[in-house]
């Protein structure tokens, strides 16, 4: 039997989904990837905190992932850590102008190190952080996240794990399905948005 671990924050976290109805997210991504694999193959840890950041993940790596020894990690962490740098007044495109104390990419890097030295054997499956055309004000906010998504690409592609671009999946999904029923608020997914993600998810098990 493969351990798969899904870590992140509110989009992988099962409980918060459930919870906020007016998110429209029952079943989120992790719930409807093992739904669709067989159960007697993989078992899986669902370890999604809701507002967590990279130091957050960093801080409970051990505990919530690689204690369970895991055949496969998926990783969806990297808005929160933007949101809190993004000054919508201050922003220039494709340019940071404010460093959170606690930077993203330090703790990103630190989170792949050791999942290379401590579970060589496990399958990365990063996820780019997103935004859903939802809400017009939040459309700026998703240039911003392009650095972030290169860096977790470019990481990916050093540590020979899958880097998947949710932010391109849900660009195409938004040609034949309006917004709003893919995210309530541009930034979580309805459970027909987590679809999009399980997807993805699903052929980079595959």
């Amino acid at each position: 039997m493969k351990t798969i671990v899904f870590i992140g924050d509110s989009i992988t976290d099962v409980k918060f989904n459930k919870r906020a109805f007016f998110l429209k997210a029952k079943k989120a991504y992790p719930v409807q990837v093992m739904e669709s694999l067989n159960k007697g193959e993989y078992k899986a840890y669902m370890k999604g905190i809701a507002s967590n950041r990279s130091y957050h993940v960093y801080d409970r790596f051990t505990a919530d992932c690689l204690k369970y020894n895991p055949d496969i990690v998926v990783m969806l962490i990297g808005v929160n850590d933007a949101w809190t740098a993004y000054k919508p007044e201050e922003y220039k495109e494709r340019s940071r102008v404010h460093t959170p104390n606690r930077p993203f990419e330090p703790h990103f890097d630190e989170l792949l190190r050791r999942l290379k030295t401590e579970a060589p054997s496990a399958q990365g499956i990063l996820l780019s952080p997103f935004v859903i055309s939802t809400i017009a004000e939040k459309l700026p906010f998703k240039d911003f996240l392009k650095p972030y998504a290169a860096h977790i690409q470019k990481r990916a592609k050093e540590y020979g794990y899958t880097f998947v671009n949710l932010q391109e999946a849900f660009d195409k999904a938004e040609q034949t399905t309006a917004p709003a029923q893919l995210s309530t608020d541009g930034i979580h997914p309805t459970s027909l948005g987590h679809a999009v993600i399980a997807k993805c998810v699903l052929d980079a098990i595959k």
